[in-house]
């Protein structure tokens, strides 16, 4: 008997064979089918749970980026926008991460942050109302959207061709437009109020970034003899 344990010993050693391997493997396939049944049949919080005990139990798995993936996009699905900013921040500064997955990972970064700067109630009226309920109400945080236009932009010229610039073309339009009409906004408040030094500020803010975007509001305030 002793004898059979130490060649079962050197065999896993020298080989890697025995009981544990073959089972380990027969694990991992069954927890890979589990999370994509649930992430394909929208079951996300269900694909989230096994898919971060996966990449936990698996560093190593060929597939281990695929689960990343589904993690990331899956925390997405249900609110947990700050996990998901964690995770793709520490798989960038890290070395596990397979290079050919940064830009679906870069990608999922910039949309952690992107909903996160959202009101939630916000969000949902758009997503119910589409076009009739203004972005005004649903963004958060100017200055995490403003640093989120750099983001976008860093990742474009990055990835020109990238299966996700569409997105975060259309995306990148809803901020600065978010933006140009926090600052006009403002302005017209200010000017309003007789306060025209606090409104001209505003207005150059909006000159130098947002002139482009053609905002009506911005047509109003410079009809003001002392914003010209």
């Amino acid at each position: 008997m002793r004898n059979k344990y130490m060649a079962l010993g050197m065999c896993v050693l020298l080989f890697g064979c025995g009981p544990g391997v073959a089972s380990e493997t027969s694990d991992a396939e069954t927890l890979i089918a589990k999370i994509d049944s649930q992430y394909n049949n929208e079951n996300y919080m269900g694909a989230r749970d096994n898919a971060e005990i996966f990449v936990v139990r698996f560093p190593g798995h060929p597939q281990v980026d695929m689960m990343r993936l589904k993690l990331l996009d899956s925390c997405l699905q249900t609110s947990r926008f700050k996990m998901a900013t964690t995770i793709a921040e520490r798989l960038l500064e890290g070395t596990l991460l397979k290079e050919e997955y940064r830009e679906d990972v870069e990608y999922y970064l910039i949309l952690s942050k992107l909903l996160n700067n959202q009101q939630w109630m916000g969000r949902a009226l758009k997503e119910k109302m589409g076009m009739k309920f203004g972005d005004e109400y649903v963004f958060r945080n100017q200055e995490g959207m403003l640093a989120l236009v750099d983001e976008i932009n860093l990742f474009i010229s990055r990835y020109p061709n990238s299966q996700y610039t569409e997105e975060l073309q259309s995306a990148h339009l809803r901020i600065r437009e978010n933006l140009a009409f926090h600052e006009l906004s403002i302005a017209h408040y200010y000017a309003k109020k007789g306060n025209f030094a606090g409104a001209r500020q505003r207005l150059e803010l909006y000159e130098q970034r947002y002139l482009d975007l053609n905002h009506p509001l911005y047509d109003i305030l410079v009809a003001y003899p002392e914003l010209v």
